[in-house]
This record gives structure tokens, sequence and C-alpha cells, in this order.
């Protein structure tokens, strides 16, 4: 018994001593929408949890996210597989406020990752009015959102079902320019 709990405590001391696992590289964003969005709402509150799975290059990394959004604010939290605090998104009328983890590489900035989460699951209306001139958005399939720039897909999201419902179920974000993939595991939270 004392042997097992002593193999216990050794296996837990030399888990905690390990060093973090090298998190990926996450750029492009930033270069499709305006450096500082203006607040919308993106038409009803929510409340989700997420679980982001990214694909760069060989690199591979998941995420943990709560997102809450109120008619005034977006307010998410993300975590890494070991539960460390990544990022912190509160966004709303009063303007932007962000904190990042220190191990997060520089190129992952929380900034970028409030451009993604509008560009999956605003109104086309609000997104568009947030592009960089030289991009258009296409909702051209009922499943599907595209950002364009010279008639080329630039970015990619796909809907399960379609947008509408995407806070409950998976979607897929493609970045053809920086061969980057990032799939996205919704869950809306009731109260009911």
């Amino acid at each position: 018994m004392r042997l097992s709990w002593l193999i216990i405590a050794c296996t837990v001391l030399v888990a905690c001593g390990a060093p973090a696992p090298k998190m990926p590289t996450i750029r492009g964003f930033s270069q499709v929408m305006v450096q500082n969005p203006t607040w919308s709402f993106p038409g009803r509150e929510i409340e989700a949890a997420q679980l982001l799975s990214g694909q760069n290059g060989n690199q591979s990394y998941t995420f943990q996210a709560r997102i809450s959004i109120s008619k005034t604010e977006l307010h998410l939290l993300a975590i890494d597989t070991f539960g460390r605090r990544a990022m912190e998104i509160n966004w709303g009328q009063n303007g932007l406020r962000t904190s990042r983890a220190d191990w997060l590489p520089e190129t992952v900035l929380s900034e970028d990752v409030l451009k993604h989460i509008m560009l999956v699951y605003w109104p086309t209306r609000d997104v568009t009015s947030q592009l960089l001139s030289n991009y258009a958005i296409m909702d051209d399939k009922k499943h599907q959102r595209r950002v364009v720039s010279n008639g080329k897909d630039i970015i990619t999201i796909t809907y399960a079902s379609n947008r509408e419902n995407a806070w409950s179920e998976t979607t897929i974000f493609e970045d053809q320019r920086l061969k980057q993939q990032l799939t996205i595991q919704s869950s809306e939270i009731t109260n009911e």
C-alpha cells in the first residue's frame, strides 16, 4: 500500500516538473480584418463551451474555451489541456481588454482570436464592415462562409449545418494561405 502511494507521489512530482509542451505558432487572422474591431452584438446572447483543435503544418494543439456574449460584451477564457489559463478577452461597448499567458508564442494574439470568432459566428453585415478593403465575405452556400481577395479563397469556414446553428455544432476554419486548419466543437449552454 505504501509503495503504491510512493509511486503515485513520484509520478505526480515528475509530471509537475516536466516542461510544458511547445505551443504552436498561429498568425495571419489580423491580415484580413481591421486592427481594433468595433463592438457589435451578434443578435442573441450566448453561453458556450468549446474544444478547439488545430493543425499548423505538422504541429497540433488543443484548447478549451468558455464564451459568454451579452448585449454589451463578449467574455472569453481559454485554457490549455493542462488547465493553464492561455488567454482572456473582454470586448464590448467600453473597448477591448485582453490578457495572454507568457508561455504562448508572441504570434498568438488575443486580438486575432477575437477576429476569428467574429469571422465564424457574427452576421455577414457586421463582419463585412470590419474587413480590410481588399477582402470580401461570401456566404454563397448555406453551410459555408468564405473570405476572398482578388477572386481567391483566403479563408473557408464550413458549418455542420449552417452559421445559425454553429454555437451547438462542429465548425471547420481553414486558412488556405497559411495552411492552417482549426476544428471548433461548440456546445451552447442553456439554463433549461
